[in-house]
């Protein structure tokens, strides 16, 4: 867009400059005017939609969980009444049972009955069998309920918030997008983080990978920028973390030769000048890359202190 606006401008001045000399560069003025009003309009609405998509999924998922709630709630209401409908079942069946009880006891204490057999087996029912707790004591209630779930416990829903994380992985790939920074870099997505997953060279030279680190390559965003952003995800959200943790863990001491020495003179000399001293200190005994590296691990044995 700022490329064909550009065009526009420079297209609108030199038809103006052919009639009138005089307001072609007020022309120009004004189509770079609007170009950058405009962009700067795209930008903040593409923020602006981005920040309602993450509340709008908040928004759904906070919906999800009121509905499960509700399930849950009647599931816990239709447990209860189920309980209840059998308390009163079991009551009823306790109630004949005792009046049963109470009659085999009156028959056999006004000698009722008079075969023997039968008031033997009546004394040793009445003996074997204990009197049940009244049916509406604490005791009755514990047995009748004993075999019942008890109601699913609801959790209240939560409220509608975005992650704080989601809200500053999402400002900050904006603005490395804005800056072209990401051209042909994947994301990682989930509920609260949003993550460029840069690629990392293989089979580089120490000063490739010391630029691949500080300057970036084919004008993406630097490793070094992405850690101060992302911490380790971009490379430990992926299928292939493995084998992107063993190639950092590789070049680990030449990555902390470049955080020692950048925040020794980095204000002073910038990343560039960084790049340059370290090159110079060691690329003047050996090229080869593993040599290098193995004294890079001497020179810097911790994260915070290298030996000059």
């Amino acid at each position: 867009m700022a490329r064909a606006l550009a065009a526009a401008g420079d297209t609108a001045a030199n038809a103006v400059q052919q009639v009138l000399p005089s307001l072609a560069t007020a022309v120009r003025v004004a189509v770079e005017t609007v170009a950058a009003a405009n962009a700067a309009e795209t930008k903040e609405m593409d923020r602006r939609l981005s920040l309602q998509m993450d509340a709008d999924v908040v928004a759904v998922k906070q919906h999800v969980d009121v509905g499960l709630s509700r399930v849950l709630a009647h599931g816990s209401t239709i447990a209860g009444d189920a309980r209840s409908h059998l308390d009163k079942r079991l009551e009823m069946v306790e109630g004949d049972l005792r009046r049963m009880r109470e009659l085999l006891a009156r028959l056999f204490t006004d000698d009722v009955l008079r075969d023997p057999r039968a008031r033997k087996l009546v004394q040793k029912e009445l003996v074997r069998a204990p009197s049940p707790p009244p049916p509406g004591s604490f005791s009755a209630r514990e047995l009748n309920s004993a075999s019942v779930p008890a109601g699913l416990a609801v959790a209240p829903p939560l409220p509608a918030r975005v992650p704080a994380r989601l809200t500053a992985d999402r400002e900050h790939v904006r603005t490395l997008q804005a800056a072209i920074k990401l051209a042909g870099v994947p994301m990682f997505e989930s509920s609260d983080e949003y993550v460029p997953l840069l690629p990392m060279g293989h089979g580089l030279n120490w000063g490739l990978e010391l630029d691949e680190h500080a300057a970036g390559v084919d004008g993406r965003v630097v490793i070094w920028d992405l850690e101060q952003l992302f911490g380790d995800r971009w490379r430990l959200r992926r299928a292939e973390k493995k084998r992107l943790s063993n190639l950092y863990s590789e070049r680990e001491a030449l990555y902390r030769a470049f955080k020692v020495e950048y925040a020794s003179r980095g204000s002073a000399v910038g990343v560039d000048g960084v790049v340059s001293v370290l090159k110079q200190r060691y690329g003047s005994g050996t090229s080869k890359t593993k040599a290098v590296l193995e004294k890079l691990r001497k020179d810097c044995p911790t994260p915070t202190a290298c030996r000059a």
